[in-house]
């Protein structure tokens, strides 16, 4: 079973890879896209990718899946305590 953390990043990636499309804020995806110089071979501009990889999960969070608390999050892609536990990594 994928954990929390890989299925958002892999839904993060997917959604840069779309070019930041369906969030309905395009001034959310005109900052993020701006961040990359198409010119010079997909440089950063201003922000290392540690940095990118943050916002664009937080953003990817609060207005892709429109969720404000982590429980919420999780229950949005795991139906049982079983799944959000075995999903954390908690051993039982």
């Amino acid at each position: 079973m994928e954990k929390l953390h890989q299925i958002i990043s892999a839904n993060v990636r997917a959604w840069r890879e779309n070019e930041y499309s369906g969030n309905g804020f395009p001034a959310i995806a005109e900052i993020l896209e701006y961040q990359v110089d198409p010119e010079s071979g997909g440089t950063r501009r201003f922000f290392r990718a540690p940095q990118m990889n943050g916002l664009g999960t937080y953003w990817y969070v609060r207005v892709v899946e429109k969720k404000t608390h982590i429980f919420d999050l999780q229950k949005g892609f795991f139906q049982k305590k079983a799944e959000v536990i075995k999903a954390q990594g908690i051993s039982q």
